[in-house]
């Protein structure tokens, strides 16, 4: 578990450079550089959920999944919403 939660984070990073301190937190949880209202955009128009420091659950998360949280965060830390997506 512990190698999988290291290779998220090291997606992650590699997939945002905003992220890059997410890399080297430990455990199954990240805090991310959001706002309160950027986590309600989040949750609003990607239905993905942190708190509102902006912590999230790294477990949630895995190597399929990176690159559309990813595009999630970078719209959001944009300040630009959108649609919710549902695959």
């Amino acid at each position: 578990m512990r190698l999988r939660l290291n290779s998220v984070r090291a997606a992650l990073a590699r997939a945002n450079p905003n992220l890059i301190a997410a890399e080297k937190q430990r455990g199954l949880f990240a805090s991310l550089p959001l706002s309160p209202d950027q986590v309600e955009m989040l949750r609003r128009d990607w239905a993905v959920y942190a708190v509102g420091s902006g912590r999230i659950n790294v477990a949630g998360l895995n190597l399929l999944t990176i690159d559309t949280f990813a595009e999630a965060l970078s719209a959001v830390m944009k300040g630009n919403g959108r649609c919710l997506r549902v695959s």
